[in-house]
């Protein structure tokens, strides 16, 4: 989001999680958290607030980051 340094991961929990620095720099704040219905295998930004998830099964979900949307 803009002005912040945001980290995204994806997990074979079928999760995609984004994180903020914390106030201490040395640890990490979850700000977002979305389950999706397949494991994530590859992800990719199209803008600063949109991501693109490519999973497993073949499908794909695009998430709308500022309003945690899918």
């Amino acid at each position: 989001m803009q002005g912040q340094d945001i980290f995204i991961t994806c997990s074979l929990d079928r999760s995609i999680k984004a994180w903020s620095i914390g106030a201490d720099n040395k640890s990490l704040v979850q700000m977002l958290h979305a389950p999706i219905v397949a494991a994530p295998l590859s992800m990719r930004f199209t803008s600063p607030e949109f991501l693109i998830i490519g999973m497993e099964n073949g499908a794909y979900n695009g998430w709308t980051l500022t309003s945690n949307t899918f």
